[in-house]
């Protein structure tokens, strides 16, 4: 999901991205990613504290001590009661 040539301003994309959600209505409730570096450029982006930085502890390039203090991380999630599927109204936002 990056306008971006492969391998470039992957962490530029990785905000763009959820800017463009957030715009179009969506409520960004988790950010799942295996490099560390990623998670802490959308960490900053999200002032609030609030989405949810899953770490997938898998194969990463970027440093394990950039990971947020507020990350977790694992090999398994499962993310599905995030989407608000079960929520009454449009409380919670569409889910993407």
């Amino acid at each position: 999901m990056s306008r971006y040539g492969w391998g470039e301003k992957i962490t530029e994309s990785k905000v763009e991205g959820i800017r463009y959600f957030r715009e179009m209505g969506y409520r960004v409730a988790a950010f799942v990613d295996n490099e560390p570096e990623n998670l802490r450029i959308v960490g900053e982006f999200d002032v609030s504290g609030e989405i949810l930085l899953l770490h997938a502890d898998t194969i990463f390039g970027s440093e394990r001590e950039l990971i947020p203090q507020n990350a977790v991380s694992g090999r398994i999630y499962d993310v599905t009661e995030l989407s608000g599927d079960g929520a009454s109204g449009d409380e919670f936002g569409r889910a993407a």
